[in-house]
């Protein structure tokens, strides 16, 4: 294989909701790293993400975006992780989002 030739790989991200106070990310991070040898969080400054509630209002949530690069999607593992997040942050849904991609 040369050296630019690619390689199949997923990115997944994880869409973390800033609660007042905000979660603690450090256990989550030490998790996502030795799981998968690293993982960038974008949390310097908050983005926003908005969302339209059932009576028709727009809600918004400060976010911190966690994203790792694997070479295989375990789908019990982000469900569980997913489910867990949503448990420990009192949210009724945690956003994954899971993108087949290669890297070089």
């Amino acid at each position: 294989m040369s050296a630019d030739a690619l390689r199949e790989a997923w990115l997944i991200e994880i869409f973390v909701p800033l609660g007042d106070p905000p979660p603690s990310l450090e256990e989550l991070r030490r998790t996502l790293t030795e799981r998968f040898g690293g993982v960038t969080a974008f949390e310097r400054a908050p983005a926003r993400g908005f969302w339209a509630a059932d009576d028709g209002r727009v809600e918004e949530d400060r976010i911190v975006v966690l994203e790792v690069m694997a070479d295989a999607y375990d789908a019990a593992f982000w469900g569980g992780l997913k489910r867990n997040l949503e448990r420990t942050l009192r949210q009724e849904e945690v956003l994954v989002r899971v993108t087949k991609t290669a890297r070089v």
